[in-house]
């Protein structure tokens, strides 16, 4: 945690702390999207494609909604888990550093995951998925 006091208003304490981790509410998850900024080759990505890659991986994930009936929607993912999910147009994103470096994470509804993603061979690289508008 920072403290820092202003020159402007000596009476004015000032407390900047860093966020170091979050607990997502029960229908929400934290993920880490595989959206990067500069390309294997070098390419620098504009935030507009960035945007558009939609799987990651899940960092935290709550416990899971309610349907209209009150009965539990358990999880359809678990932690660690390789997701698909929809667009990034209804998330939050939060800049944490917990432990391995400050990163970007998304925290999304349970709703907009998709689906898991399985692998036969857990090593593989993942080629991420693109819209490009094209209705190709």
């Amino acid at each position: 945690m920072d403290v820092n006091l202003t020159d402007e208003d000596p009476q004015t304490l000032t407390v900047e702390r860093t966020l170091t981790g979050v607990n997502p509410g029960p229908d929400s998850a934290l993920i880490l999207t595989d959206a990067k900024e500069v390309t294997p080759g070098g390419i620098i990505l504009p935030v507009k494609v960035q945007d558009q890659i939609n799987t990651g991986t899940v960092v935290r994930i709550g416990q899971g909604g309610h349907d209209f009936a009150g009965h539990h929607i358990p999880p359809v993912a678990e932690i660690g888990d390789r997701i698909l999910f929809g667009h990034l147009t209804k998330c939050f994103k939060l800049d944490i550093d917990m432990g391995e470096g400050r990163k970007t994470y998304h925290l999304i509804d349970q709703d907009e995951i998709l689906c898991v993603l399985e692998y036969e061979d857990s090593d593989a690289p993942i080629a991420p998925i693109i819209d490009t508008g094209s209705g190709v």
